[in-house]
């Protein structure tokens, strides 16, 4: 094999995993270590991103790379755990930024974190091995905040990974499994997730979630006082089309039974998230005041 089918075919392989191939790919491509570090050198065609693993240059940026690059390093029983998983699975509530896996040997490689063991269930999202959505959840448990864990755990309901018996029957997702009244609907979006996590910190009662209305649905209802709560999210409102069907929607929302919605926004909810909490109890307390209705205290 010629120098150049040497590079070709390591390059073609490369290609094929967004961008990067391992030493020992290149060597059975007919590239010799010599060629690996004459190509490596500054202003050359590859670059060294880890270990035994190359970068080609000339390959468009790919944000799987890196993910990629990992699993090349940590060798044929690597896989990606943790926020790379949940980035793989997309869901709501993780750095994307963060790079996580397991290895048998655990071996450290900064910037990335490193599981030593092996997971109970591997699965392929776009040439990439990661753990299942059960265990990915779990493991999150481990590096995020209850909040995020049940960020993502919406999201997973929301796509069908998962269901809420199997989410309960795991310890390492009890505590915050107990924050979600049993039989709820998934949030329909993180941003919806958001709002009723600050909502448990005002005096409110949790609200219903998909909360059907004639022929529309509510994303959060308090039926109890006739109050309703939308979150306009940053992409699904943004289209002249979809204000208008909102518009519509929302006047059939009104006509039926003297409801009254409140809209909040990304904004509303990520930047000023308490004030907006505390704008929906003082509405809750209201309409509870108007209706006759005894607002119920919020279950903590």
């Amino acid at each position: 094999m010629t120098h150049s089918e040497a590079l070709a075919a390591v390059e073609l392989t490369g290609r094929r995993q967004y961008g990067v191939f391992s030493t020992e790919q290149a060597l059975a491509a007919g590239v010799s270590y010599r060629m690996l570090n004459h190509h490596s050198l500054p202003g050359g065609r590859w670059r060294r991103v880890a270990p035994r693993v190359y970068e080609v240059l000339a390959q468009p940026a790919d944000w799987r790379r890196t993910l990629m690059a990992a699993l090349l390093w940590g060798g044929p029983e690597a896989v990606l755990c943790g926020q790379s998983a949940a980035d793989l699975l997309d869901l709501d509530g993780i750095d994307r930024h963060v790079v996580e896996l397991y290895t048998p040997t655990g071996r450290p490689h900064p910037p990335w974190r490193i599981h030593r063991g092996q997971p109970s269930t591997v699965v392929m999202t776009k040439r990439l091995r990661h753990t299942g959505a059960l265990q990915t959840l779990c493991d999150l448990t481990r590096v995020l905040d209850a909040d995020h864990v049940e960020r993502a755990i919406e999201s997973a309901l929301r796509q069908r990974f998962v269901s809420e018996p199997e989410l309960r029957a795991q310890a390492a997702l009890k505590r915050v499994m107990a924050r979600r009244p049993p039989g709820a609907a998934p949030t329909e979006s993180e941003l919806e997730t958001r709002m009723v996590q600050w909502l448990r910190r005002v005096d409110v009662p949790e609200p219903v979630r998909q909360y059907p209305l004639g022929q529309a649905r509510l994303d959060f209802a308090f039926p109890d006082v006739g109050l309703a709560i939308e979150c306009d999210g940053r992409a699904a409102h943004a289209t002249p089309v979809a204000l208008v069907h909102d518009r519509h929607r929302q006047n059939g929302i009104v006509g039926r039974g003297n409801w009254t919605v409140l809209h909040y926004t990304w904004a509303d909810v990520v930047d000023h998230p308490l004030d907006t909490a505390r704008k929906v109890a003082e509405a809750y307390r209201a309409h509870g005041d108007l209706t006759g209705a005894v607002p119920a205290r919020a279950r903590r």
